[in-house]
């Protein structure tokens, strides 16, 4: 088994999979992000088995797999199975196919700590989707802002499961994900004898013309939820196959909120939220027997503990030294203006998000994939 990293060695993704061998680490270095251009996209295991693809961050938010809207971030198609890992998967188009940002045909694929946002597919899974007899599971994943767009009707704007394909999906966030034309299926849909389980995840703020959240084609599909979070009002489910809720999965707002990587923490009172996400303690086993207590879903990245919460984990920010040369990012309320980092920002951020919590100073380093968090004020 060789290591090859991405950036100090090999030039690009492409390049190091065309070298590699079954077995094998692919490694995209923090230094060198975002990943960019055509051989960093499509990128395919090419026949190779049993390889990695990760990162050396704990945060996939520091590492990005920039598709550029000019293909998919992963192409997975030859009977491979493939780990990925730490990374963030954005800016992917299937140019007129399916799966925007992660295609698996025929193959299997583990993702864990991952995001996959602002993809898009014609048809498919705008996110992400398998199918011919594929497999994958997802652990602590976000996938948010993706789309299927389509003028007849497809399937899946989050994540389609399709043609007796199964899919494990644990602890992620499936939000804000659409279906736009006669679609079906904002945040997931089964078709064609997909099956999917789905434990100590949310399903919320989707939307679709059928099945906003949820969608199950017919008698051969099925989607099981247990200990998850689901929006199920009129229009949010749609099932003509078998929905099975389990072990006290709720249908209560999860009460998101933006925090240092993105939008979807947890309200928390002990982080200076008005009030607690319901998903807290909601999950199936202790956040240490599934490897998420270094994770936080709080705002002020304390990580979770006892009887897991439910929903996708960031990772929290570390406090080692960082070095100096830095852009400035200011983060207010709800909203934030974010540009293309060159060695690391500097972030202003209030926990609360409305002036009433902790004011914070994080700068964030690229170079050495490091960030330092300082408390500047207590406002009270």
């Amino acid at each position: 088994m060789t290591v090859r990293l991405i950036g100090s060695v090999y030039a690009d993704g492409a390049t190091a999979l065309g070298d590699g061998d079954d077995g094998d680490t692919f490694t995209f270095e923090s230094a060198y992000e975002p990943f960019q251009g055509s051989n960093n996209r499509n990128l395919s295991p090419n026949g190779l088995t049993n390889i990695i693809i990760n990162s050396d961050s704990t945060d996939p938010c520091d590492v990005r797999i920039d598709a550029q809207n000019s293909g998919r971030c992963f192409v997975i198609t030859n009977g491979e199975v493939v780990t990925i890992e730490y990374l963030s998967m954005i800016n992917g188009n299937g140019n007129g196919g399916d799966g925007g940002g992660v295609y698996v045909w025929l193959s299997d694929v583990l993702l864990n700590h991952f995001i996959i946002r602002d993809c898009k597919a014609t048809n498919w899974g705008g996110g992400i989707m398998v199918g011919n007899y594929a497999s994958a599971e997802l652990f602590n994943g976000l996938i948010h802002g993706n789309q299927a767009s389509q003028s007849v009707s497809k399937y899946g704007g989050g994540i389609c499961v399709y043609l007796n394909s199964t899919m494990v999906v644990d602890s992620c966030t499936v939000a804000g994900n659409s279906h736009n034309v006669n679609g079906f299926g904002g945040g997931i849909a089964c078709y064609g004898n997909g099956d999917v389980t789905s434990k100590n995840s949310i399903y919320w703020g989707n939307t679709a013309n059928s099945g906003k959240q949820i969608y199950i084609y017919s008698g051969p599909d099925s989607l099981v939820l247990d200990y998850c979070c689901y929006s199920n009002d009129t229009g949010d489910v749609y099932n003509n196959g078998t929905f099975t809720v389990t072990n006290s999965s709720i249908t209560t707002n999860p009460l998101f909120v933006t925090g240092t990587n993105g939008d979807y923490y947890l309200s928390e009172t002990a982080s200076k939220q008005g009030s607690d996400s319901p998903c807290l303690d909601a999950g199936s086993a202790s956040a240490v027997s599934l490897g998420l207590d270094d994770f936080t879903t709080r705002t002020d990245s304390v990580c979770d503990v006892d009887t897991v919460n439910i929903g996708y984990h960031y990772s929290p920010p570390t406090s080692e030294p960082t070095s100096a040369y830095f852009k400035c990012v200011l983060r207010c309320t709800h909203s934030y203006v974010m540009p293309e980092p060159q060695s690391g920002e500097i972030i202003i951020w209030n926990d609360r998000g409305d002036g009433q919590g902790d004011t914070w100073l994080l700068v964030k380093d690229y170079c050495k994939g490091i960030t330092t968090k300082i408390k500047l004020t207590q406002v009270t």
